[in-house]
């Protein structure tokens, strides 16, 4: 899958491709904020996604997942 970004001077820039089993984004996104990524799939795929509160209440439960969401962010503002 391909991330770009949208620049404000209308360029499109490519962020990264993932690929099996890498986190795609999405992850900290406050209710009704704007998207910042578009993805677009490079071939045929399948997206694992929580609900939000699915997702924090499994946070909540499992200090792994948690600390492990952290560290996906911080990657993601390293390469922002």
């Amino acid at each position: 899958m391909k991330l770009t970004h949208l620049s404000g001077t209308g360029l499109q820039l490519l962020l990264r491709v993932v690929g099996r089993g890498e986190v795609v984004g999405g992850l900290g996104l406050l209710p009704g904020s704007p998207h910042t990524l578009t993805a677009q799939t490079l071939e045929s795929c399948r997206v694992l996604t929580w609900d939000a509160q699915v997702f924090e209440t499994l946070c909540e439960r499992m200090a792994a997942l948690a600390r492990n969401s952290v560290h996906i962010l911080a990657d993601w503002q390293r390469i922002l």
